[in-house]
């Protein structure tokens, strides 16, 4: 990625009667703040872009910046000197992709693209911090999800099996959930797009199966985002028609009945299994209603469910 040497605007001022900047303004000049020396004012500059680019499509103003603020925005992720400096990064860098829209050229997109996920794989690794990390998977699976990208939807599923399979009992609660709904949104890309072949969801469901399944044994996040996946898959692969080997499918539902009796106390999570153990054993697709920007919205698929979930948990 070429970046730009010297300072570019999105846009001219727009001439007011008064000398209030514009959110325009405000946004290029926290773009020429994201590489100054002082850590408080590019938090400040991160934050303010963050607030702006969820409220507005920002797309038409961006166009002349795209290359200058991805590549910050990863300089800051690669540097960053705090928590929160890094965690802002990696959110708008979701944002920036959601604001690129039709006006950048697919090729170029994902030239963007394969840069921006290598260098968020790269930190997930070296980051010691389970938050960060978490981060990391996260938009890794938000930004392939967004471009649809089948062959590096396969690469990220095997990556995150390789985090919450056999192997890694060790690894932090967060991580494991993050890893689990990001392999459930790589899931969706590969397998729910279009009709399929019975036997590739089949075969993919018998090689992660038995890990999801051990993974509702684990308390907390990591066996919400377990049961969210295991639902995903039983969807699909009730969509084409295919079947599951009994005692896997035995296996799951004893331990979704085991959380739902565990759960009484929390109404929710109780829901959760119990949606859960109807689409598996009975077909039935889920009814859950969720408050999105002040508004409530039924979400009637596992697929539309973990795409909510996942977009939500990353913020």
């Amino acid at each position: 990625m070429v970046g730009h040497s010297g300072k570019r605007r999105t846009a001219k001022r727009l001439e007011t009667d008064d000398d209030e900047p514009t959110w325009m303004d405000e946004l290029d000049q926290a773009l020429d703040d994201l590489n100054v020396n002082r850590l408080s004012t590019r938090e400040k500059a991160l934050a303010t872009l963050q607030s702006i680019l969820s409220k507005r499509n920002a797309s038409a103003v961006l166009i002349s910046r795209t290359e200058e603020f991805v590549e910050s925005l990863l300089r800051r992720i690669d540097l960053g000197e705090s928590t929160e400096e890094t965690a802002l990064a990696i959110d708008l860098l979701v944002l920036a992709f959601v604001n690129h829209g039709d006006r950048v050229a697919p090729d170029e997109q994902e030239a963007i693209y394969q840069e921006a996920a290598q260098s968020l794989r790269e930190k997930a690794k070296r980051s010691k911090d389970p938050f960060i990390k978490a981060k990391c998977y996260e938009a890794m699976g938000l930004l392939t999800y967004i471009l649809s990208l089948e062959i590096d939807a396969q690469v990220i599923r095997q990556e995150m099996q390789s985090v919450f399979g056999a192997g890694n009992e060790g690894e932090d609660d967060e991580v494991l959930a993050a890893a689990t709904l990001t392999y459930a949104m790589m899931f969706i890309v590969s397998f729910c797009q279009d009709i399929m072949d019975p036997s590739l969801v089949q075969e993919e469901i018998d090689r992660v199966l038995e890990e999801v399944t051990y993974l509702l044994e684990i308390p907390g996040p990591v066996k919400l985002a377990a049961t969210q996946a295991a639902a995903l898959m039983m969807e699909t692969l009730q969509s084409t028609q295919g079947d599951i080997e009994h005692n896997q499918m035995n296996e799951v539902i004893h331990a979704l009945r085991e959380l739902s009796m565990e759960s009484v106390e929390d109404e929710d999570e109780e829901e959760l299994f119990e949606s859960a153990l109807s689409t598996i054993e009975d077909s039935i697709s889920p009814l859950r209603e969720y408050d999105i920007k002040g508004k409530t919205y039924t979400l009637e698929s596992w697929g539309k469910i973990v795409k909510h979930k996942k977009s939500t948990h990353s913020q």
